[in-house]
């Protein structure tokens, strides 16, 4: 093995590869990065065992090969390196990787390439999707999945189809996050851990980028699934078991609702959640009488507080949550307004996003004495 490549190149690929590999096993390749050459590329590998990211680096390559070396080692060694002076990387006897620049020399000792566990084939292209879509559907949804892992059907986002849109649901049991959006080609039906779409969240376009290179999804029929990015792919292993027919739990009907602005609600309910933190975390929200919505919290020996918003209501109605997950939902819309559509106090609550289509938060609500 004999590749030249620019440290900068060499140094975001074994970071963002080598986030994968866990310090937390028995199994010393694991805790390495896999570096190889690939249809004149450089490419680098990191995985736990169930996810593995690879990341494609441009280099001149003289001479096909790999090599299999530690990862946090070599990753903080990197960043001393000289961005001005390439690095040329070689393998000759054993498995051992030595980097060379102008003016230095590092020999890493490494592991035999061939013990490096397998990354799986996932030859079935099923669909694309926008990359800074996806990536706001789901900033807007991994807060739902459960981490309980007792639940490990509810680790998993749903991807299912709905009248040719792209749908991923999350649930833990007390909140639903949907979120729909376009994508070109049938969608199979899969559970991929919030886990692996957390580090694809990582590596997706960010809209200062202003990248609109699509995302392909592959898949093999069932066991795993590999999102392909520009210079990166995230291949992991699917949940397996069946998500719950979350449809059936959000409301269709409304008996009370009220659009409110969202950066005074968050404020108000920032305000209401000091109090709630110190009960059960409930906050209380009352439709009406009017055109109000009315945030009250209640602590034993704390205080009372409440806070009327202007707000434009259909109806009256009251309801309590827990206020972290109103919380959640209100860091990640980017509407100006929401609004919340509600049945009877013990009934499920519909949150949603005004004028973003596709964007629907369900949340159960809190038994409180009124």
């Amino acid at each position: 093995m004999k590749v030249r490549v620019l440290p900068e190149n060499l140094t975001r690929a074994v970071i963002e590869a080598g986030r994968m590999a866990s310090s937390r096993t028995t199994l010393p390749q694991v805790k390495c990065v896999l570096l190889e050459t690939y249809e004149g590329r450089l490419r680098v590998t990191g995985t736990d065992l169930e996810t593995a990211i690879r990341v494609y680096s441009g280099a001149q390559v003289e001479e096909e090969g790999s090599a299999l070396v530690p990862a946090a080692m070599l990753g903080k060694m990197l960043n001393t390196f000289d961005d001005s002076e390439a690095i040329t990387l070689t393998r000759g006897g054993g498995n051992g990787l030595t980097l060379t620049t102008e003016s230095r020399t590092l020999k890493v000792d490494g592991q035999d390439p061939e013990d490096y566990p397998p990354v799986p084939d996932t030859p079935t292209e099923a669909f694309k999707v926008d990359g800074l879509q996806l990536r706001q559907a789901l900033t807007q949804i991994l807060d739902a999945a459960a981490t309980d892992t007792r639940l490990p059907v509810l680790q998993g986002i749903h991807f299912g189809e709905r009248d040719g849109q792209l749908v991923l649901a999350a649930a833990d049991g007390f909140r639903l996050s949907v979120h729909r959006l376009e994508c070109v080609g049938p969608v199979p039906e899969m559970l991929v851990p919030a886990g692996a779409l957390r580090e694809l969240l990582r590596l997706l376009p960010k809209p200062k980028d202003r990248e609109d290179d699509p995302v392909q999804v592959f898949t093999d029929g069932g066991s795993h699934a590999r999102f392909v990015l520009k210079r990166q792919e995230v291949v992991t292993m699917l949940v397996q078991g069946t998500f719950p027919n979350y449809e059936q739990l959000i409301p269709t009907n409304c008996e009370a609702s009220a659009q409110v602005d969202t950066k005074a609600l968050r404020r108000e309910l920032a305000a209401a959640s000091v109090l709630a933190s110190q009960g059960s975390g409930i906050v209380r929200f009352l439709i009406g009488p009017g055109d109000v919505l009315t945030v009250t919290a209640r602590a034993e020996e704390e205080g009372t507080f409440e806070a009327a918003l202007p707000a434009k209501t259909t109806g009256k109605g009251k309801i309590a949550f827990n206020a972290r997950y109103v919380g959640d939902f209100l860091k990640t819309v980017g509407s100006e307004a929401v609004e919340l559509r509600m049945t009877t106090p013990s009934a499920p609550g519909l949150w949603l996003p005004v004028g973003e289509d596709g964007y629907s938060q369900t949340i159960m609500p809190m038994f409180v004495q009124w």
